[in-house]
Order: structure tokens, then sequence, then C-alpha cells
């Protein structure tokens, strides 16, 4: 295929990929032939594979990834509300500066569902 074409063919298979996300993920797992190793994949690995392609691709075009204000509290400053999160990053950080690692970050969302849940 030409380089004149490529991108209407990334296009249109992009497109053919979006309107049937529930089949392809929905497909069995099966053993694969992939880089040399084989592999039991389903649907879901292969849903996954685009996302990381995407995530990737972004990158490279110089996207900056989504970041979300948490509402948690720091455990290192108290400040409320303070910690950001990076779609696609474990963990978080809060304003202060502080890094809160993954585990930690767990922990501290699962105190606010708790204190959600209870009222």
């Amino acid at each position: 295929m030409s380089w004149a074409n490529r991108a209407t063919r990334v296009t249109e298979a992009c497109q053919l990929l979006a309107a049937h996300v529930q089949v392809l993920t929905n497909l069995p797992m099966e053993w694969m032939a992939i880089g040399g190793a084989h592999d039991e994949r389903g649907g879901l690995d292969a849903g996954l594979d685009l996302l990381d392609l995407q995530h990737r691709a972004d990158r490279a075009g110089g996207k900056q990834p989504a970041k979300y204000l948490v509402p948690v509290v720091c455990p290192s400053c108290h400040i409320p509300a303070g910690v950001m999160r990076e779609a696609g990053v474990d963990g978080a950080t809060c304003v202060c500066g502080y890094v809160i690692g993954e585990d930690e970050y767990r922990e501290l969302t699962a105190a606010l569902a708790d204190v959600a849940r209870a009222e």
C-alpha cells in the first residue's frame, strides 16, 4: 500500500473496530503466535492492545494525558482535594509535591468509597 493511502486505511480500520468493540472484546480465548512466542489470548487482550496503541500514539503525537483531581486528603500535607492522578499512570501526586504510590492511592480511594457508602 502506498503512503498516500495509509491514513485513509487507518481511519477506515479504526471506524470498523469502533463499530464492533463488543464483538472484538467477546472473542474467546485461543492460542496465538505473537512475536515468536505462543500465548493464549482473547478479545479482551486485543482490546487492551488497542488501548495501549492509542496511548503510545497519543504520546508520540504530543497529546497530553488526561489529569484528574481526586477528592482525597493528602497523607503528607492534609490538603483536601489537592491530589491529581494522570490517566494511565499508577499512583497520584499532591499539589504539595508528595507522590502517592499505587497501594497508598488504593487505600485512600477505598476509604473515600467507604465514607460515601456510609452516607
